[in-house]
């Protein structure tokens, strides 16, 4: 029978256990239970607490805390902090048993991109917990020899009231790591810590030991921490919004915040925004969010969440690596911002037509600056010719020009042989999108797989539509596309010798070519 310690407080000042059983127990106060409560009316903790250390199964956690901060001057930065926790213990002589175990916890902080000095950003990774078993061996306190072995030992300590079936947690110190750093460029910091606990006392040796390696690299991207404003650069597809600022206006119709464009006239009184923590652009003040509404004829761009509004898509926009603003969605690819000048509003399409056909200027190009400003963000839209590289026939190795051709109202894409005759193009290093001299687009009439019509450049009307010519920035690879589809590009074969004879092209809506084409053609971008 047990005994709580309260009761055992009663049984102790009477000097006779058995005489307040009542004789329906099995405790009595022999010499091995006097040895452990001794003479006070409770017995004393450390005889408590060897008993819980001989009778329980004993667990141990640990904790570490890596506290990593980070000042910065230049560039930008993903961190990445690995903390490995590899731990063995060898328990016992009686009963051994040996335990490893690696624990790898890995935590990725993204806190945006760019090269602002601003105040250190310091991040706390979570503790890393650790739980391992210990097995028990049958060691008896030396002031317990009384008790001549583990039976009567054990009974003596469930008389106390120390139920044979608990659970004794142990916590490894906590090991607490501040880092500090300052960061400009690729570097590796690399940190061991060992702690080792030694425990005598219910067996004969225990130690434990730990050992927490914890590895920060840093890349060549360095956290946002300071608030920016989003300018529109200076390239010459912004058109009208050159040099202007981002803001929000709230619209009282429905409680949402409209994205317009403040000229640079009007001075840096565009909206602050900021990265949040995970990486994605937002504003300062309460962390809005962007997404664009249903309008058919171009989607207004609002600083507000989808939610409850039906038809509207959010956006995720980010800084790329040059600090300028990149957006997407799940539904749609590659959406192009556009500035109307009509209302300083900006609004999204996925179909560059649409910008022209509406008198929007674009698509956009926004970059994150630094406050105060002191200048307008210079242009970043890249020099390029595109060629045909090998794998091409008689045209590898050719470059994209134009010529007049009387049949056709705009200047007809063709090759030259030499890059001194090929147009410069300027290409979009957001989204890849070329477009050539004064902002001319590629255009032609909807081609069938019967019939392909002439590819041009330098204007569009009513049935020769615009296509766009997007450059894949990861290959260099360029591609005709349309909505909904991708279009394919023939050059007419000119005989050799053939003075009257010009490389013109040609669209198709497959890869079938005529006769008297070379195609499709692969083409490929060179900066220049």
């Amino acid at each position: 029978m047990r005994f709580g310690i309260g009761a055992f407080a009663l049984l102790a000042l009477t000097g006779s256990v058995s005489a307040q059983c009542d004789g329906t127990c099995q405790c009595e106060l022999d010499d091995c239970l006097q040895a452990l409560i001794g003479t006070l009316p409770f017995p004393p903790k450390s005889a408590t607490d060897d008993c819980r250390d001989f009778l329980w199964e004993r667990r141990t956690w640990g904790s570490d805390t890596s506290t990593i901060t980070n000042s910065f001057t230049e560039d930008v930065v993903t961190k990445t902090v690995s903390t490995t926790d590899v731990v063995t213990a060898t328990e016992g002589t009686i009963t051994q048993e040996t335990v490893t175990q690696t624990v790898t916890e890995t935590t990725t902080t993204i806190s945006g991109v760019g090269g602002f000095t601003g105040n250190p950003v310091t991040t706390v990774i979570d503790p890393l917990r650790r739980r391992r078993r210990r097995r028990q061996a049958n060691a008896i306190p030396s002031y317990a020899s009384a008790c001549g072995g583990s039976i009567a030992y054990s009974s003596a300590c469930t008389c106390m009231g120390i139920p044979a079936d608990g659970t004794r947690w142990i916590e490894v110190p906590t090991v607490s790591t501040t880092i500090i750093e300052t960061v400009a460029s690729t570097e590796t910091a690399s940190e061991t810590e060992t702690t080792t606990t030694t425990e005598v006392g219910d067996f004969a040796s225990a130690t434990e030991t730990s050992t927490l390696v914890k590895t920060a690299t840093e890349q060549v991207t360095l956290p946002l921490s300071t608030n920016f404003l989003l300018q529109v650069t200076d390239d010459e597809a912004n058109g009208d919004a050159r040099g202007g600022f981002l803001r929000n206006v709230l619209d009282t119709g429905n409680g949402k915040y409209r994205v317009t464009v403040v000229p640079n006239s009007q001075g840096a009184s565009g909206v602050y925004y900021k990265i949040d923590g995970s990486g994605n652009v937002v504003t300062a003040d309460v962390g809005r969010g962007w997404a664009h509404d249903d309008t058919p004829t171009g989607p207004g761009i609002w600083q507000a969440s989808s939610a409850g509004s039906t038809g509207w898509i959010d956006y995720t926009c980010q800084l790329t690596s040059d600090l300028l603003l990149t957006c997407g969605s799940v539904s749609e690819n590659r959406p192009f911002f556009a500035f109307d000048p009509s209302n300083n509003r900006m609004r999204a399409f996925t179909y560059l037509h649409n910008i022209l056909l509406t008198g929007c200027n674009g698509p956009l190009i926004i970059a994150a600056v630094p406050v105060p400003v002191s200048t307008p963000y210079p242009a970043v839209s890249k020099d390029v010719v595109i060629r045909a590289p090998s794998g091409n026939g008689v045209y590898s190795g050719w470059f994209i020009g134009e010529g007049d051709q009387g049949s056709q109202p705009f200047p007809r894409v063709r090759f030259f042989e030499s890059q001194t005759d090929a147009i410069v193009f300027k290409a979009n290093p957001v989204n890849g999108n070329l477009l050539g001299p004064s902002n001319a687009p590629f255009s032609s009439v909807a081609p069938t797989a019967a019939q392909p019509y002439p590819f041009l450049i330098g204007g569009y009307d009513t049935t020769r539509i615009v296509h766009h010519m997007i450059v894949d920035w990861a290959t260099g690879a360029v591609t005709i596309q349309y909505p909904t589809t991708n279009r394919y590009l023939g050059a007419v074969i000119v005989a050799a010798g053939d003075t009257t004879g010009i490389p013109f092209f040609r669209t198709h809506v497959n890869t079938n070519m005529l006769a008297d084409e070379q195609g499709p053609l692969t083409l490929e971008i060179i900066e220049v």
